[in-house]
């Protein structure tokens, strides 16, 4: 018991655990951030990711999830349990796109990272897949053609009017 009246056990002053989700290229990517990937050439893509234990404490990673935004279905895992202090996994992420055009996969991290409200790091994985180009359009009909002009007088029949151009 101290002079102050309060008893003290052990005290340690650290920082609580901490995750951190980095690209293959050691980019962090931030809680409810995304992982920009631009023009994507195939249907089928995978990605790597690190998840890492920044914190002092250790970090319990109870599950990864994946959810479709749009135009994409996907799956992601990595191991799931305690990381410890300066600890890592490697997160995998394969999806495959419906469809050219834009496409988002959310993935949901499940941790006891005290300064995540809701307790699940949340990324985006964002992009978009690019087309075949498609067929062009078919040309139009041509025109029907024109009224005759003039009678005709003894052996020259009337004119008929030419056909419209295709579109």
């Amino acid at each position: 018991l101290g002079d102050d009246g309060l008893l003290f056990d052990d005290v340690w002053l650290g920082r609580a655990q901490q995750i951190m989700v980095a690209t293959d290229m050691a980019v962090e990517i931030e809680d409810d951030g995304s992982d920009a990937l631009g023009l994507v050439d195939g249907a089928t893509q995978s990605r790597s990711y690190v998840v890492r234990n920044v914190g002092d404490l250790s970090l319990d990673l109870s599950s990864v999830s994946t959810s479709a935004e749009s135009n994409v279905s996907g799956a992601g895992t990595a191991s799931v349990g305690l990381l410890a202090r300066g600890g890592g996994t490697a997160l995998d992420v394969t999806f495959d796109v419906d469809g050219p055009g834009a496409f988002a996969l959310d993935v949901d991290i499940s941790a006891d990272d005290p300064r995540l409200g809701d307790g699940v790091f949340t990324m985006s994985l964002d992009g978009e897949l690019m087309g075949d180009g498609g067929a062009g359009g078919a040309g139009g009909a041509g025109g029907a053609g024109g009224a005759t002009t003039g009678g005709g007088d003894g052996g020259n029949p009337g004119v008929g009017g030419s056909g419209g151009a295709g579109g």
